[in-house]
């Protein structure tokens, strides 16, 4: 009886797995296209550059006298979005 609760509960861990890393490799590494795209709104160098976060889907860029806030949004279907950053102001 034990193993047949086992197997569900496999099941839905290989089905909800790579979901929840589709979801957690879209957040990991994206202040670097953020960076790049307040370079390019702001006209300023990284080096005059500052950021941090302000929610799980937000950043705020200040440099050069400038700031901007970003939101995180998705272009795509299903496990394969794309991440991008919009400036919101």
């Amino acid at each position: 009886m034990l193993r047949g609760l086992m197997v569900p509960r496999l099941m839905r861990a290989l089905v909800l797995l790579p979901l929840a890393l589709a979801g957690l490799g879209c957040a990991t590494n994206e202040v670097n296209p953020l960076i790049k795209r307040a370079i390019f709104d702001l006209d300023c160098p990284r080096e005059q550059l500052s950021w941090r976060k302000i929610d799980d889907h937000t950043f705020g860029v200040r440099g050069c006298g400038q700031k901007a806030t970003y939101i995180q949004s998705f272009r795509g279907a299903g496990m394969y979005d794309e991440c991008v950053w919009v400036r919101n102001n």
